[in-house]
């Protein structure tokens, strides 16, 4: 995985975090007893937004480590002595050519044809 796509399975997992842990443990300022003039009453008394995201940070960082970890494992190239250095590496592109009257590969791809 490139640094790219790390960071944005992280951004995914902590929204995704954080908005499942908004609403757990809230009390409502209807149920404390204490509305704040101009609030309607379902409005949380303590929303504990600092310990939350906290949460979501623990929890964004546990399944991002294991989905890069789960690609890294599946990744046939990570296994492979012949190409360990340059893992980024792309294969050449495919360029048509005439050779005579034949059009050939580009010289990369010659010894693939049959």
């Amino acid at each position: 995985m490139t640094i790219t796509s790390i960071v944005v399975v992280f951004a995914t997992s902590w929204f995704l975090a954080l908005l499942v842990a908004l609403p757990i443990g809230i009390r409502t300022q209807g149920e404390a007893g204490e509305i704040t003039p101009g609030t309607p009453g379902s409005a949380p008394a303590d929303p504990m937004i600092r310990k939350k995201v906290i949460w979501a940070t623990i929890a964004a960082l546990f399944v991002s480590a294991s989905i890069s970890g789960a690609w890294r494992a599946a990744d046939p190239r990570a296994l492979s002595p012949v190409d360990s250095r340059n893992r980024t590496s792309t294969p050449p592109q495919f360029v048509l050519k005439w050779s005579g009257t034949r059009l050939w590969r580009s010289a990369a791809w010659r010894h693939l044809r049959h």
